[in-house]
């Protein structure tokens, strides 16, 4: 199929409409998870006698009847994850309030 001027203008504008539901999508399956992984923590807390629980450690007690070394791993990962969620978290605020003072900073008059 040659893909023609006609083409990519339908693409972009399917692809332009369809990233806004892409993204609802992929946050309403992060809260999920999350959800289930504080449900889950509240289980083994009760199950346990913990006072509490982080995600990591939910993550471990919920998969050492497996395999410890597969549980540890788990752990390590979901640990990282949050780390590395945390970051781009913080790396777009601070993108999102530089380009705002720079758009203040153009309105204003200051160099």
């Amino acid at each position: 199929m040659k893909w023609t001027g006609d083409c990519l203008v339908a693409a972009s504008c399917f692809l332009f409409q369809l990233g806004p539901i892409g993204v609802v999508a992929i946050c309403s399956l992060a809260v999920f998870c999350i959800y289930l992984l504080s449900r889950c923590g509240r289980v083994l807390c009760e199950r346990y006698k913990m006072a509490a629980l982080d995600y990591g450690d939910v993550a471990y007690e919920s998969s050492k009847g497996f395999s410890k070394t597969a549980a540890t791993h788990l752990k390590r990962s979901v640990n990282f994850f949050l780390i590395m969620s945390q970051i781009g978290f913080c790396c777009t605020y601070v993108l999102f309030i530089a380009e705002h003072l720079v758009a203040v900073r153009s309105e204003i008059g200051i160099v």
